[in-house]
Formats: structure tokens, sequence, C-alpha cells
């Protein structure tokens, strides 16, 4: 049985969480030739202050993205 997890930053419904859910299970189906009902997607949501790309948080990068327009 696969398990898909998807990491990201809080801010995503239920509606977008289904519908990735949705997606990527009909994916991972098709492509291996298994079962959907075989098939897991965990969503983990990652405090964006602890999430570094480079030498800063992705806190820090939206803000510095919104202050240059």
């Amino acid at each position: 049985m696969p398990l898909v997890t998807i990491e990201w930053t809080p801010g995503r419904n239920q509606d977008q969480r289904d519908a990735i859910a949705k997606r990527v299970v009909a994916a991972v189906s098709e492509e291996a030739n298994i079962s959907p009902e075989a098939i897991w997607v965990k969503f983990h949501e990652v405090n964006p202050d602890v999430w570094y790309v480079g030498e800063d948080n992705i806190t820090t990068r939206a803000k510095r993205r919104a202050e240059s327009g």
C-alpha cells in the first residue's frame, strides 16, 4: 500500500485537500496499476517558521516578497 505524504504550510481548506487527494490517488492508481483503495494520502501542515529554504524560513521569504511588490 503506497503512502503519499504532502507537506505544506497551513492555509488550505477541506475542499482543496479532497480535490488534491483525489487527483493524487488517481495518478498513483493509474501509473502503478493498483486499486485506489490501497493508496493512502497524508497531508502534513508545517509551521512556516520552521521550514527553511536556504537561509530563510518561509515566513521571512513571504514577508520579503510582499514588501517588494
